[in-house]
């Protein structure tokens, strides 16, 4: 993706919520709190175009363009969460941006649901096995 986006800056992944799941940047000037903060906003302004999208059509948000001084958010949805790119503006032409996020979407989707069909191999932690059948009265 890094190859095929030469002036992306950063992608992060939150879940349900806003909650920072995975950070990617290629340069050192946003921190852990920035990518909160960042992760947190966009997830609030996916979740509220989406409810107004719902209340006027009756229809869902497929994904969301910020387009800001220098650069570019794309905000697109997996599962319960979302995913942001971060593209400086310069070379990049905004069709082809459209049409190599949605792909690169897709692919990372397919992962996502290949992650949840594998097994977890440590067990679950069960406190009547651990204890026993103990009855507190």
């Amino acid at each position: 993706m890094a190859i095929s986006i030469l002036s992306m800056k950063r992608v992060s992944l939150t879940t349900s919520g806003g909650f920072l799941i995975s950070k990617y940047s290629k340069t050192y000037e946003f921190s852990e709190l920035d990518f909160e903060h960042e992760a947190a906003m966009a997830y609030s302004l996916y979740s509220t175009s989406n409810r107004c999208a719902w209340l006027l059509r009756k229809m869902r948000v497929n994904s969301i363009l910020l387009e800001c001084d220098n650069y570019f958010q794309f905000i697109s949805p997996i599962d319960d969460g979302i995913l942001i790119f971060t593209i400086s503006k310069g070379k990049q032409k905004l069709g082809l941006l459209r049409l190599i996020i949605p792909r690169f979407l897709t692919l990372l989707i397919k992962v996502i649901k290949s992650a949840k069909l594998i097994e977890n191999p440590v067990k679950l932690f069960d406190i009547k096995s651990a204890i026993g059948e103990i009855c507190l009265r």
